[in-house]
């Protein structure tokens, strides 16, 4: 017992963890700020930029905590869905007892959309959660396409895949992520591979188009890879096999045994 504790404490993993504790706590002192002992500015209205997943989702948080919100979006159309996110956000809350449903419009009314920056100067805290350009250098999407796509053409179970991903550590599998962050990024995807490297990237899978057409869009409309009833309740999509299919009669792949 004495070596294997002598061992562990002499490991890689073992430095790593003891190196992330005293990092993680030198963040909470700041030489020349902390020692002043500066008093918080109270903090009572937000704008948030970007009425995306990610922007919805803080706006929800900051006016279930009576904060008030300006949501700034791009245009009238982005506009509505980023409030339409945030109702059904609220509506979820609701439905599992979080929220009294009497009290929906009042704490509706907390949220501000517009168009335009008038009015950010007054507010205490501006949040930026405005939409990245989607390139084929972002990790997440490297993962995604073309490698998991292709590999669910050829026969691997995608739920699989996002388990498999989920239980080696993290939050979520590349199919849970494409819901989350919405079909239009996995989409334009495909057009920036074959932008930036060429046209043998035009057979990568067609499975995102085929289930938009369907109007299988994403979380944000409920159906997706999975089907969304709740903020975390989500269930397997029972079409995806149909769309699998009609993804594979287009690339003209077939099912590999060996990959699977």
């Amino acid at each position: 017992e004495s070596k294997a504790l002598h061992d562990l404490r002499q490991s890689d993993t073992c430095r790593s963890l003891v190196y992330f504790f005293f990092a993680r706590q030198r963040t909470s002192k700041v030489p020349g700020i902390t020692d002043m002992r500066l008093i918080p500015r109270k903090v009572n209205t937000f704008a948030v930029v970007g009425g995306g997943i990610l922007g919805s989702s803080i706006a929800t948080a900051l006016i279930l905590s009576n904060y008030s919100v300006i949501l700034k979006e791009l245009d009238e159309k982005a506009l509505l869905t980023g409030i339409e996110r945030l109702k059904v956000n609220l509506q979820d809350h609701v439905k599992q007892g979080k929220l009294a449903e009497v009290k929906l419009d009042k704490i509706l009314s907390l949220c501000k959309g517009v168009l335009h920056y008038e009015g950010f100067r007054e507010v205490d805290m501006v949040i930026e959660s405005s939409s990245s350009r989607a390139g084929p250098g972002d990790n997440s999407n490297r993962k995604n396409i073309p490698s998991t796509m292709m590999l669910v053409e050829h026969g691997v179970d995608l739920y699989q895949i996002d388990q498999a991903v989920a239980a080696f550590g993290m939050t979520m599998g590349p199919f849970r992520m494409m819901d989350f962050v919405g079909f239009e990024v996995a989409s334009a995807m495909k057009v920036q591979f074959i932008k930036n490297f060429g046209e043998k990237f035009n057979e990568l899978s067609n499975l995102i188009f085929v289930m938009q057409e369907d109007m299988q869009a994403d979380e944000t409309t409920r159906k997706g890879f999975y089907i969304y009833e709740g903020e975390s309740k989500f269930t397997p999509n029972p079409d995806i096999k149909m769309y699998v299919n009609k993804a594979r009669s287009i690339s003209g792949l077939s099912i590999d045994y060996e990959v699977i």
